[in-house]
């Protein structure tokens, strides 16, 4: 990361799985026998979770012995820091702080940053880190290697890609966490260590995909555990125990949290083949219907959001605007009475699979007719208190769900293309007003949106707009301050990283626009065959899936152009049940544009293997 004078510093950071202690390693790398002085300098800061605050510096202390560290001390958290072998520590009386240390080339400087309950377990954290910081590496490479090991590999001709997938892979790993209140994915990294059902549900639209069912699972029931008793799903659960979700203001805030957790918990078991996971959740999935139905106070089949009783739709930025009938929320509550009529039929209710299943029919004919602007060529914001167009990356969530018919949804996309939305960097909630501020605000930019329009521009046929999108990420990714990396947002202009560094919703999009993006992986609900929609760019040759976990099945895959005119794809079956397989090649046309459809299927024997030859031209 560092090169000065021809000395160069490679830096690796890590921390520890089972003790708070966190590594930071400094390779020194040419100087010609040069001694270099290594000056890290921090800002110390302690604070509790939300919706608590600050927790003051009560003191600091520079131990002097044979290494010199600092302690810092609050009645909650002690922390030592230091490297393991530091010559001087200076510390000011606002907390900020600078260690000292030299080495020379091919020596190892480690910093070590221990922290306890009382000073005790700081001290012994420390000295134990001292003399097992090599150890500790060894611990967790090896598991993070075999985490990785049990997931979907993907080789494209794009190393870049690759590496980036890779890294996206481990930020979801790195995510998941055990807590006092359950299990799932914190939402990132630092300041947003708890959990949100709004990004856990998105999460595991790629984690499925993956072969990461089982951390779906468990994030979502970690979710539903702290439903209220109106159904309603939470937005948000901090880990302090007595606050959990029903102690935050903002707790229940996002009408979203309950038709998306739906809609995960359909993907999920439609991955994992888990039975289970429905009858044990089927109940809270009828009261969540209830809580949705129940918002619609007009009795118009439209459900409203009243920002005023904390109850918000999507966005937060303008939430205080967007009263009544909104699109988005009301596009993800009919996709929700979809999955439900779906569940039901799984589960033997017929009587619920039918009613739900007309009703979605009925409510999605009355959307469309009520929500889309023939004239604009786009969805109505919202109805109250008058239909208003709003180009927004959120209107394109019908899309990302599959809702909207193929020649709206590409209306809808070409909207947004031209509205001063996609930027270099991917794609801004609104338009820029010329107004920047601290936090969120219209016109900075989301890898989250970038996700949700790449998608759906995949799936809709606008292909250069997709691939574009993509590769925005992997640029962010390796253009970052923590490489591999994506954070949660960044300036209107891409001029600088805002928000948290490790974010899920940044880094997943990654991993979906490749595997239902590009590759089109998904479950046939009606057959339980794997479907593949192959979107792959004429320009890679060649494309790799090794470990593709599907329900009890372990498969791989390389699909390889021999030609312009001809793909083939061979396929391996690691597992001893028989599979079905459904190809789906879709051909770009002018304009990155789809104009063909070319489908073939394969009947994968158990622990048997076999290719197919697709002409696509």
């Amino acid at each position: 990361l560092y090169s000065i004078n021809g000395v160069k510093i490679e830096r690796i950071d890590y921390i520890s799985l089972d003790k708070p202690i966190l590594y930071i390693v400094f390779r020194i790398k040419g100087g010609k026998g040069c001694v270099l002085e290594l000056v890290v300098e921090g800002e110390t800061g302690f604070r509790y979770m939300w919706p608590w605050g600050e927790i003051p510096l009560e003191k600091y202390s520079i131990i002097e012995d044979d290494r010199k560290h600092v302690v810092f001390s609050s009645k909650q958290i002690h922390v030592t820091t230091g490297f393991t072998d530091t010559s001087e520590c200076k510390v000011s009386r606002k907390g900020n702080f600078s260690i000292i240390s030299k080495a020379k080339e091919g020596e190892d400087l480690v910093l070590i940053v221990a922290a306890g309950r009382d000073l005790k377990e700081a001290e012994e954290n420390f000295a134990y880190a001292y003399k097992n910081w090599e150890e500790e590496f060894r611990l967790v490479t090896s598991y993070y290697e075999e985490m990785l090991s049990n997931t979907l590999t993907i080789e494209t001709p794009d190393p870049r890609l690759n590496k980036v997938y890779l890294t996206s892979k481990y930020v979801l790993l790195l995510l998941f966490s055990h807590t006092s209140v359950g299990e799932g994915w914190f939402a990132g990294i630092p300041r947003f260590t708890w959990f949100f059902t709004g990004d856990g549900a998105l999460l595991a639209h790629a984690a499925n995909t993956i072969g990461l069912s089982d951390l779906s699972k468990k994030h979502l029931e970690t979710m539903a555990a702290y439903s209220k008793e109106n159904g309603q799903i939470p937005h948000e659960l901090v880990l302090i125990p007595e606050v959990n979700s029903r102690g935050l203001y903002t707790g229940y805030m996002h009408v979203s949290a309950t038709p998306l957790w739906i809609l995960a918990l359909w993907h999920t078991y439609l991955w994992s083949g888990d039975k289970g996971l429905l009858e044990r959740n089927y109940e809270r999935i009828l009261k969540a219907l209830e809580f949705l139905e129940s918002l619609d106070t007009d009795g118009d089949g439209f459900i409203e959001v009243f920002p005023e009783k904390m109850l918000i739709a999507w966005d937060e930025i303008t939430a205080g605007k967007r009263k009544g009938a909104c699109m988005e929320v009301n596009a993800l509550r009919i996709l929700a009475l979809k999955a439900v009529s779906l569940i039901a039929k799984v589960l033997g209710d017929e009587a619920k699979a039918k009613a739900y299943r007309q009703l979605y029919e009925d409510l999605h004919r009355r959307f469309e007719e009520a929500f889309w602007s023939e004239s604009e060529g786009f969805y109505y914001d919202r109805l109250h208190p008058k239909p208003e167009i709003i180009p927004a990356p959120y209107d394109a969530l019908p899309l990302f769900f599959e809702l909207t018919s193929p020649e709206r949804g590409r209306r809808v996309l070409e909207v947004i293309e031209k509205s001063d939305l996609v930027t270099d960097c991917g794609v801004r909630i609104f338009r820029y007003t010329g107004r920047i501020k601290e936090g969120y605000y219209e016109g900075s930019v989301w890898p989250l949106y970038t996700w949700i329009v790449g998608l759906s521009a995949l799936k809709y046929g606008v292909f250069d707009l997709g691939y574009k999108l993509l590769k925005s990420l992997v640029e962010l990714a390796y253009k970052a301050s923590d490489p591999g990396k994506i954070n949660e947002y960044y300036e209107y202009d891409c001029s600088r990283e805002k928000g948290q560094f490790i974010q899920g919703f940044s880094s997943a999009p990654v991993i979906h626009l490749l595997t239902e993006g590009i590759l089109g992986l998904k479950p046939d609900a009606k057959t339980g065959a794997l479907v593949l929609e192959i979107r792959v760019p004429e320009s890679w040759d060649k494309i790799s899936l090794r470990n593709l976990r599907f329900r009890d099945h372990s498969l791989n895959f390389v699909i390889k152009r021999l030609s312009r005119s001809i793909l083939k794809v061979e396929a391996e079956n690691l597992s001893n049940k028989p599979l079905k397989i459904k190809f789906r090649v879709i051909q770009p046309g002018a304009g990155g544009k789809e104009t063909s459809v070319i489908e073939e299927a394969l009947d994968l024997r158990p622990c048997g293997s076999v290719g197919l030859k697709i002409k696509v031209g």
